[in-house]
Parts: C-alpha cells; structure tokens; sequence
C-alpha cells in the first residue's frame, strides 16, 4: 500500500511537471499567449475567416524569418457581445493571455476596451473603426485600421470632387460600426457643402432585408449618391433592389463593403460601389501575401486579411521588444512598447498617436471589376 501510495505521488508530481513546463512555454520568451476573439461561425464569420487565415500565413512567414511566432488562442464571439465577453475572460484566466491581436466588432471592442484597461492587457485591432473608439478605446486599445471619421473624410472628399452633392444613406441603428459610420459621414458631409438632409436617412434593423419601400421614398429627391451604413450580405441586398428600381448609385463606403458575403449578394452591381481605403501599401509585399493566401486558402484576400496580418507582426515585434529588454512579457510592457510603435506594414506604416489611432493615413478610392476584385477607381 505505501508503495503504491509512493508511485502514486511521483506519477502526480511528474505530470504536474509537465504542465508546468507546458504552460511555461507558452508564456516563455518565445512561446507569449496572445488572445483573437473574432465570429469564426455566424453570419459574420468570413471576418473571423480571414483573419485566422492571414495569422495562419504570418506565423509561417515568422519562422521563415527566424522569428518566433505567437501561440494564438481563439475565442468565437459569432459577433455577440455577450460570447465576446465570456471568451475573453476564458481566454485571460485559463489561456493566460497577455494580449489580443483582434476583438472584431466595433460594439464588442468598445465593451472589451474598458476591460483590458481594467485588466493591463491591450487589444489591437485590424477590424474596428467606428470614431467611438477614439475618445473611448482606453490606453490599453489600439488599431491598425484608420478611423471611420478619417476614413469618411476621404469618401466625402472623392464625391466632392466628382460634382456628388446631394445624397442619402441607410443605416443599420443596431449595428454599433453602422451608427458610428452615419455620424462621420454626417459630420464631413455636410461640413463639405454636401446635401444630405435628416429625411434623406433610411434607417433598419438587423432583420431588414426588404429595403424597396425606403429606397423609393429616398430616390423621390434623386440623390447623386448613396451613403451605405450597412454589413455583408445586407449591403449587398440593399444595392441589388436599389438596382432594381434603376439606381446606377453610386453606393459608397468604407471598408464594409469589402468582404465576400456582401460581393456574392451583390452581384454584378459590385461594380455600382465605391470605397474609401488605405492606399499607402507596399505593393511587393501586398503581393506576395496575395500569392501565399491563394495558395493556401484558393481564393484572394479581402482588405481586412492585409490589416490582420499587419496586425499579427506588430504585436509580435511588441513581444520581441520586451523580451530583448529583459522584462518579462506581460500586458502592461506590451502597451508600452504598443505606444512607442514605428514600423513598416504591408499596408504601409503603422505609428500610433495619442489616441492609439495611426498616423497620417492616405487613402484611395476603389470598386470591384465584376468578379469580386479590388480594383482603384480612376
């Protein structure tokens, strides 16, 4: 019996060796936890996708560099922000996550945001741009993706220039980015002379999908362009019936309608849209993951896969910049090497001002050429 007894406890103490070890390598200079809480089923999940597809290909590209990629652990918020919450508490308490290199969603990184400040551990966006953040993302968020107030100052400047002063937009009013949206291109519309009157504004729910009633009341004005506040398969639809009615748009936007759901809904009216983007894209490297992410996955990129894996190297040089000062890698010394941030992305350079916001983003104006790719307007 005291043998038995004897095994017994050298057999538990090697094993809780091992996990020891285990969970030490993980958190070990070269093995750091990093959280992504994106909608990987859903609605939504072509964004949750795309962004574990491109970290897929960054950490390849890290160990081809002779760099040590990150661990990242997952959690699937199917764009809910009460999953979010419960995955990132699962993710900081049992995974021991030290950062997030994605909380998609602009709703459910507000919500996040004031978490992680409360918790010192950053979250660092590919995907969340609604303005909110700016005053309300904390000092422990920060984005690789412009704000949509900037983004929308862009989008206004082209219709501007292109003679487009009067319009109309719909809004989803349950969509956190789609609210935030409304009021930057309000607030850069109007302030450009633009007409677009409070009547001028079909507002939906997430059930929407018959838009035909508030697309004829809108078009009795005949606006010169159509501001779309609206996600993936919904913009998609809403674009297709304004069709239908003879409305050649255009429909623009930011980044929203660069996503595969909203193309497949679309249709050929694709190429009715226009959206505002980062332009400032090393174009060799742009291709080079364009090729890799072919390969891999048999299909193109979206936008949001070049900010992802943007996203992806900042945080890991973050870690690598802690570990060369010989501090242990916790969130707090990832924000601050986060804030001091100055380097070069597939989508151009990345530096963070006050507000964790970039720096003097430029921006082009793009469409689809009717078979889902990107291409600039000219």
């Amino acid at each position: 019996m005291n043998l038995q007894r004897t095994l017994f406890r050298a057999l538990l103490a090697l094993s809780l060796i091992a996990v020891a070890s285990c969970h030490s390598k993980e958190n070990a200079p070269g093995g750091v936890v990093i959280g992504a809480i994106l909608p990987l089923s859903g609605n939504d999940a072509s964004y949750g996708l795309t962004a574990r597809n491109a970290y897929q290909i960054a950490q390849d590209d890290a160990r081809q560099q002779g760099r040590v990629p990150l661990h990242i652990v997952y959690g699937d918020s199917q764009f809910d922000a009460g999953k979010a919450g419960a995955e990132y508490t699962r993710l900081v308490e049992q995974e021991h996550a030290v950062g997030f290199v994605e909380a998609t969603g602009s709703q459910i990184a507000l919500e996040l945001a004031a978490r992680a400040a409360q918790d010192k551990v950053p979250i660092l966006s590919a995907v969340d741009s609604t303005p909110r953040l700016t005053s309300h993302g904390g000092d422990f968020f920060f984005r690789v993706i412009p704000s949509d107030l900037v983004t929308s100052r862009a989008l206004c400047d082209w219709a501007m220039k292109n003679g487009l002063r009067s319009a109309a937009l719909v809004v989803n009013q349950q969509n956190g980015w789609a609210v935030g949206f409304k009021g930057a291109t309000l607030t850069n519309y109007r302030e450009q002379g633009g007409q677009l009157p409070d009547d001028a504004i079909l507002t939906v729910t997430n059930e929407t999908s018959d838009f035909n009633s508030g697309i004829a009341r809108l078009n009795r004005n005949k606006p010169q362009v159509w501001f779309v506040g609206l996600m993936g398969r919904q913009a998609g639809l809403f674009v297709q019936q304004a069709a239908a009615q003879g409305i050649k748009g255009p429909f623009i936007a930011v980044d929203n309608l660069v996503d595969p759901v909203f193309v497949a809904a679309a249709g050929a009216e694709q190429t009715a849209t226009r959206f505002a983007l980062p332009a400032a894209a090393n174009l060799s490297e742009l291709a080079a993951f364009s090729a890799k992410y072919q390969q891999r996955f048999n299909r193109l990129p979206d936008f949001h896969g070049f900010e992802d894996y943007d996203a992806y190297f900042v945080m890991l040089k973050a870690v690598e910049l802690v570990q060369g000062s010989g501090q242990p890698v916790t969130g707090s010394a990832l924000q601050q090497q986060l804030k001091a941030m100055d380097t070069q992305g597939i989508m151009g350079r990345i530096q963070f001002d006050e507000h964790h916001d970039l720096v003097n983003p430029t921006f082009g104006v793009f469409t689809y050429d009717g078979k889902g790719n990107v291409i600039p307007v000219r």
